[in-house]
C-alpha cells in the first residue's frame, strides 16, 4: 500500500519544495573532496565568483553524463563560474561513469567531478531525496546557483532523471542577474529528453520545480 502511495508523496514533497524560496543570507562553508583530481572545493574560497552545483544522480544514470557534458562544454571560457558536479556514489563506480563522457572531454578540459558521502550536502542543502531510480533510493537531481555573495540566488530541481536545467537557459539566469536585473519568474527551458530513457518514477511528465531568492 505505501509502495503505490509513494511516488504521490514524493509529488507532495517536490511541490512544497517548490514554494520555499532560498534563504537571502550566505550558505555555509562547505568542502568536497574530488574524485578525479587532487584539489578539494571550498565554497568560501570562491566568493566573488558565481558557483554552480550540480547534485547529480546516484548510479549509472546516462542522462548526468549528457547533463554533465552539455554544461561543462557551454561554460568554457566564462570566467565567472565554478562548476562542481556532484555525486554521492562510491568513488570508484564514478570513475567508471566519469569514464563513459564524450571522448573530446579529454584531459585537461575533463570536469572534475566531486563526492558527497551518502548525500549529506544535498540533505543539508535541502534537496529532496526518495526518488526511485535504477533500484537506488537516491535525491532527485538538481542545480543550485550561489551568487558573488555566497547567498542562494536560484536553484531548479528536476522531477525525474530526464528533467534538468539546459545549459542555455542558466547561462540567462547568470546574464540578468550580471546585468541587475531580476532572475525570471517563470521555469526555465528544462533539458529536452526526446532521446532519454524513460524515468523509473511516476512523475516522469512532471515539470521540474524552480525558485529564485527574492
Amino acid at each position: 500500500m505505501f509502495s503505490l502511495l509513494r511516488p504521490a508523496l514524493a509529488g507532495l514533497v517536490l511541490a512544497a519544495f517548490a514554494a520555499l524560496a532560498p534563504a537571502s543570507e550566505p550558505i555555509a562553508d562547505f568542502t568536497l573532496k574530488p574524485i578525479n583530481t587532487d584539489k578539494s572545493f571550498t565554497l568560501s574560497e570562491n566568493r566573488g565568483k558565481y558557483v554552480a552545483l550540480y547534485f547529480l544522480l546516484e548510479t549509472e544514470c546516462p542522462i548526468c553524463i549528457r547533463h554533465t557534458h552539455e554544461h561543462h562544454r557551454g561554460a568554457r571560457g566564462v570566467e565567472d563560474l565554478v562548476q562542481v558536479f556532484i555525486k554521492p556514489d562510491d568513488p570508484e563506480a564514478t570513475r567508471k561513469w566519469l569514464a563513459r563522457l564524450p571522448q573530446e572531454e579529454a584531459e585537461p578540459s575533463v570536469p572534475v567531478i566531486y563526492h558527497d558521502p551518502e548525500g549529506k550536502l544535498a540533505e543539508r542543502m535541502g534537496i529532496p531525496d526518495g526518488y526511485q531510480f535504477h533500484g537506488i533510493e537516491t535525491h532527485y537531481p538538481a542545480l543550485v546557483l550561489i551568487g558573488p555573495e555566497g547567498d542562494e540566488l536560484y536553484r531548479y530541481v528536476g522531477r525525474n532523471n530526464m528533467d534538468r536545467l539546459a545549459w542555455p537557459a542558466l547561462e540567462g539566469l547568470l546574464a540578468r542577474h550580471r546585468a541587475g536585473l531580476p532572475l525570471a519568474e517563470e521555469t526555465p527551458t528544462p533539458t529536452p529528453a526526446a532521446d532519454s530513457q524513460p524515468a523509473d518514477s511516476a512523475d516522469e511528465k512532471a515539470p521540474g520545480s524552480a525558485s529564485k531568492a527574492e
